[in-house]
């Protein structure tokens, strides 16, 4: 249900302003809006919307601060993710914007930030080391017998995989200068690279830099070590790797300690101070809310219906009536601009996520929740009707569940999931379907229902089911129109519910081989010809929008029917191998497929079938969430 709003308006001596911000900031419960946007305080002639010279200067010292403490708290979290769930201490009326704090969480700041960046360069240098180490490592015991020979050089190159012409022009050139006299060696692969190792006579270095690398710039591309990790040659290039390697690991180490010392040390007063200066930038920006005269300042605002008198009596406590409370009841021109607070039972709040996907119905108008945890499940389970995937999905929810517990969203999504699965397991027992046919090979009784042999029954009871949810989102939106007096679009709206089962009517008979007159297309024409009263004959127009909403309902029957089927292949497998292991695979991995489709189809359709048959009836998007000026 969609929440009763008031308007708020909060007034008292300029003296008192930040008291008051900070008593509404601690309450939480008031959603602060412009003073622009409230008739009563721009038709006062009082100053709107303004911010002071000096508060735009501390906002512009509080927000970077505040950004600097969130990201050097990011970095203590993901080096020690112990103390992510450390409370701050509640920070008080410190100046947060001091100059000795501010300098003193800066320098905090500055080191975390340090340490966090040395860390994140020195593990990228790691990666990019480990990967040359490890296409070279099985040439080091070569290097170190051609170091203590000198008489061979040692030249590395790495090149892209798939470059076989690049490597028979260097094999080329080298046998025109050595008369054969090298080798060349493969070393590993390591992301789309490959290790070449060129072996040749120290005598021959010159002629070959000159003769073969110089003359072949530009038909052979290689990707050079970077010129930090570059020696004399390359068997102390390749020893510097190691070495570098070696030193990297200890620094990334070094500073990853260093984090986990500072996550203890800081953190607690990092998260204070981000608890303080979150506050203190809530409270300048909103003072661009207000409105003032020479010695009052006025606070508009919108509040539940239910904590109006809680914040009423807390205001008169702290402020002894000198800090009046106005409360008016929205008018209906106001609607579109009041925020929008849905608040649902413990079953039917889970699904108010399946609307985050659209802005907020508007207020004064429908929360469709209740009525999606109704017809969702509903829609799933008749596609995916199966007793074996809901015992999968149990199963993934109870998962999740433990996996993530406490997490509101995963919450929410396994709740969805567990309405989901009941819907699919009732149906499951209606089909007689367990991992498709094999209901029947485990001897359970006949099915109550088969679908896949009632496809005419099957596609009467989808299309009567798609009926209803249209019938219901007309006499909704019907309903909700005939409460704002606008009585002639809800006659359309409950005339659209006369059509839709007038159409139904005559198509049961007609199914049924039951014979028509001319009597039985009242039942059609009527509502009809009524609608064209009310709204003029482009309400014919509209004729084929509502078969064509009902017959996508179809959608449901088929989707349906393509998943049994694939079950039924899947279990096909089996039987046909003699359940020997290559059709076990074959089987599971076909049911996998199925149910991962399973998953996916119906709720992507269940949805569609909402926002765009269903919503149409009755939903109207508004602009606002409610969010109430607190703490983060």
């Amino acid at each position: 249900m969609i929440v009763p709003m008031e308007r708020l308006l909060v007034a008292g001596p300029n003296t008192f302003v930040n008291p008051a911000l900070k008593l509404l900031h601690d309450a939480g419960t008031l959603h602060v809006t412009n003073s622009r946007e409230d008739p009563f305080l721009t038709a006062s002639g009082l100053a709107t919307g303004m911010l002071g010279v000096e508060d735009e200067e501390l906002l512009g010292l509080a927000e970077p601060l505040l950004f600097e403490v969130k990201s050097a708290l990011a970095h203590l979290a993901l080096a020690h993710p112990a103390h992510r769930e450390l409370i701050a201490i509640e920070p008080g009326n410190k100046d947060w914007l001091s100059d000795d704090f501010r300098e003193h969480i800066g320098a905090i700041c500055g080191e975390v930030s340090g340490a966090a960046a040395l860390k994140r360069r020195l593990e990228e240098e790691l990666k990019h080391l480990g990967i040359y180490r490890r296409m070279f490592e099985e040439f080091k015991p070569l290097v170190d017998m051609a170091v203590s020979m000198r008489t061979v050089e040692l030249s590395g190159f790495i090149f892209h995989e798939k470059a076989p012409e690049a490597e028979a022009a260097l094999e080329n050139a080298l046998s025109a200068v050595t008369g054969g006299g090298h080798a060349i060696l493969h070393g590993g692969s390591e992301e789309g690279f490959t290790a070449l190792l060129l072996v040749f006579p120290l005598a021959m270095r010159n002629r070959i830099q000159n003769e073969v690398f110089t003359r072949l710039t530009g038909r052979i591309h290689t990707i050079n070590i970077p010129a930090e990790y570059e020696r004399a040659t390359f068997a102390d290039t390749l020893t510097a790797l190691f070495e570098r390697e070696t030193l990297a690991e200890a620094g990334a180490e070094q500073a990853a300690l260093q984090l986990r010392e500072y996550a203890v040390r800081y953190s607690a007063l990092l998260k204070t101070a981000e608890k303080g200066l979150d506050w203190t930038v809530k409270r300048l920006r909103v003072r661009n809310f207000l409105a003032r005269s020479g010695r009052t300042f006025w606070i508009s605002g919108w509040i539940p219906r239910g904590s109006r008198e809680e914040l009423e009596a807390r205001i008169l406590r702290e402020f002894d009536g000198a800090v009046l409370v106005l409360a008016a009841e929205p008018l209906p021109d106001e609607y579109p601009e009041v925020p929008v607070l849905l608040r649902n039972g413990r079953w039917a709040k889970p699904f108010e996520r399946l609307l985050q996907f659209f802005p907020p119905p508007v207020y004064g108008s429908v929360d469709p929740t209740v009525m999606m945890m109704v017809f969702f499940p509903l829609f799933f389970g008749l596609i995916l009707g199966d007793v074996g995937y809901a015992f999968i999905m149990f199963a993934m929810a109870l998962f999740f569940r433990m996996r993530r517990t406490g997490v509101p969203l995963w919450n929410d999504i396994t709740t969805i999931i567990i309405f989901c699965a009941i819907s699919s397991l009732s149906f499951g027992i209606l089909y007689g379907e367990f991992f498709g046919k094999l209901w029947n090979q485990m001897g359970m009784p006949p099915p109550l229902f088969d679908r896949k042999h009632e496809i005419m029954v099957t596609e009467v009871a989808v299309l009567a089911l798609g009926g209803l949810h249209l019938t219901v989102g007309n006499l909704v939106g019907g309903v909700t129109l005939a409460a704002k007096r606008y009585y002639r679009l809800a006659a359309m709206n409950f005339l659209d519910a006369a059509t839709i089962w007038g159409i139904a009517y005559v198509a049961f008979l007609a199914i049924a081989q039951r014979p028509l007159g001319w009597a039985h297309a009242g039942f059609v024409v009527t509502p009809l010809s009524l609608k064209v009263v009310a709204g003029g004959l482009k309400e014919i127009l509209e004729i084929p929008k509502l078969v064509s909403n009902i017959l996508s309902y179809s959608r449901l029957m088929a989707l349906g029917l393509a998943s049994i089927m694939l079950a039924d292949v899947a279990d096909d497998f089996y039987t046909m191998s003699g359940g020997v292991l290559w059709g076990i695979a074959a089987a599971l991995a076909l049911h996998l497929v199925n149910f991962a489709l399973g998953m996916l189809s119906p709720a992507i359709q269940s949805l569609r079938l909402h926002y765009v048959e269903f919503f149409n009836q009755f939903y109207k998007m508004g602009n606002r969430r409610y969010e109430p000026f607190r703490s983060m």
